[in-house]
C-alpha cells in the first residue's frame, strides 16, 4: 500500500519528490501536490475515509515560532483524525517553510548562489523564501528555489534525509508500511 503525500505547493511536491524518490520508484509513496489547505485536507480527509490510504499532510509553519507550528498541526490533526478510522495519517509541519532545509546545507547555497552571507543566513530563520529570494535578486523567487532543486547532489539528499522534518515523515512512511503487512486481526 501506497502513503500518499500532500504538499501544498508545486515546489513543496518538487522538493518531497526529490528526497523521497527510492520511496517512490518502489511504490512506497506517491506525492501529490493540492493547492490551498482546504482543498489539501479535504483530499485527505477522502484518502483516509474512503480509500483507506495512509496520508502524510505536510505543510509551513509560515512562522519561526514553535507554537504557532504546534497549533498549525494540532488544527490540521483535528480535522484529519475524525476521518481516519484507523487509516495511519501524520502531520509534519515545517518551520518557518520547507526552504529552511536549504540552508541546512550551505555548500549547496554556495554552489548555486555564490558567497551566502551571515545576514541571509539570519533571514532564513525567520523566512527561507525571502531569503533565497535575497541570493537571487532579479529573479523570480520560483525560479531560484527550482535552481536549488537541480542543483543537489546525492549527499545533498541524504544529508536532508536526515533532519526534521524529512526524518519524522520517512518514520511515518516506514511505519504505516509495516502495519499495512501485519493488519490487525479482529475477532467475530
Amino acid at each position: 500500500m501506497s502513503v500518499s503525500v500532500l504538499a501544498g505547493s508545486n515546489f513543496d511536491g518538487m522538493l518531497l519528490a526529490t528526497l523521497l524518490r527510492g520511496e517512490q520508484e518502489r511504490n512506497e509513496v506517491e506525492v501529490r501536490v493540492v493547492s490551498g489547505l482546504t482543498s489539501g485536507y479535504s483530499v485527505a480527509r477522502t484518502f483516509l475515509a474512503v480509500q483507506r490510504v495512509p496520508v502524510a499532510v505536510v505543510i509551513d509553519a509560515d512562522s519561526p515560532e514553535p507554537e504557532v507550528a504546534l497549533e498549525r498541526k494540532r488544527r490540521a490533526e483535528e480535522v484529519l483524525g475524525d476521518a481516519a478510522g484507523g487509516v495511519p495519517y501524520r502531520v509534519i509541519v515545517a518551520m518557518p517553510e520547507w526552504e529552511v532545509l536549504f540552508f541546512e546545507r550551505p555548500g549547496l547555497l554556495r554552489r548555486v548562489f555564490g558567497e551566502v552571507d551571515g545576514h541571509v543566513m539570519d533571514l532564513a530563520r525567520l523566512s527561507p523564501s525571502r531569503a533565497i529570494a535575497r541570493l537571487a535578486p532579479g529573479e523570480p523567487p520560483e525560479s531560484a528555489r527550482f535552481r536549488l532543486l537541480r542543483a543537489m547532489d546525492a549527499d545533498d539528499i541524504q544529508a536532508l534525509r536526515e533532519m526534521e522534518p524529512i526524518r519524522d515523515l520517512l518514520h511515518f512512511i516506514e511505519s504505516a508500511h509495516e502495519s499495512s503487512k501485519h493488519p490487525a486481526v479482529s475477532e467475530v
